[in-house]
């Protein structure tokens, strides 16, 4: 599934995961960020930040890590493998057409590296995983567009309105608030986006609290993200089982 490239990455990530050489760096982190400490190696850090609702503790661990990673590669190394479930929803996002699959990873890969090394983490203290896919997103879109522009290989899709921002939003709740302000979003949607995608809510408690049919809500959110993705700019292909998400919708 993934290309080679992310699989050799993988392997190399999880063998220092468990090296001694990282175990140290993690001491010496804790020495300084109080919110490491918890942490009795760094397969734990990983762990609570994939399996962890986000949310304050999280922000703050992340932060931690962010704080060293400017300095520090291994620290570095160390939050992009926690993220990778995320570049890996957005590389299925974002892929279009699977022959350009490399390339989306590493546009992917390098925009999350310099994201992690530089985030400004006085001004962006929360939902900060969040943030920093949404500027990796950025990124690779931008790269990939002046990619196609160098080979001029590939026209704009049919009917995909250009972007008329000036400047990239690099806040979430700030980018979903002008899609709703642009009326690529309504601000149920821009809701429903923010409570499951963000704030970690499951569709299935969602929808139950709401009384309303799941199936709906996923083809609701399905829809409203195709919308922000043309929105921010980027091709999207509509799926063929989109004549059964209506009927699914009705």
């Amino acid at each position: 599934m993934d290309p080679v490239p992310i699989a050799r990455l993988e392997h190399d990530w999880r063998r220092e995961l468990a090296s001694a050489a990282l175990a140290r760096r993690l001491a010496a982190w804790q020495a300084i960020e109080a919110a490491l400490r918890p942490f009795a190696d760094p397969v734990g850090v990983v762990r609570f930040l994939r399996r962890s609702a986000p949310g304050e503790r999280q922000d703050r661990v992340l932060l931690a890590l962010l704080a060293r990673a400017a300095h520090d590669p291994a620290a570095a190394r160390l939050v992009l493998h926690a993220l990778l479930p995320g570049l890996k929803r957005l590389s299925a996002r974002l892929l279009i057409d699977t022959r350009d699959q490399e390339e989306l990873w590493s546009a992917l890969l390098a925009a999350a590296w310099q994201r992690i090394r530089g985030y400004p983490i006085d001004r962006r203290p929360r939902r900060v995983a969040a943030n920093v896919l949404l500027d990796v997103m950025h990124d690779a879109v931008a790269a990939r567009r002046r990619a196609v522009r160098d080979r001029n290989e590939l026209d704009p899709a049919p009917g995909t309105p250009p972007a008329t921002r000036t400047e990239i939003d690099t806040d979430v709740e700030a980018l979903l608030a002008r899609a709703v302000h642009a009326g690529a979003l309504n601000p149920a949607e821009a809701e429903l986006i923010l409570r499951t995608r963000i704030d970690g809510v499951s569709l299935v408690s969602l929808a139950e609290s709401h009384g309303a049919s799941y199936d709906a809500l996923r083809v609701r959110r399905r829809r409203a993200e195709r919308r922000l993705l043309l929105y921010l700019g980027v091709a999207t292909q509509k799926p063929a089982h989109d004549a059964h998400e209506s009927s699914v919708a009705a």
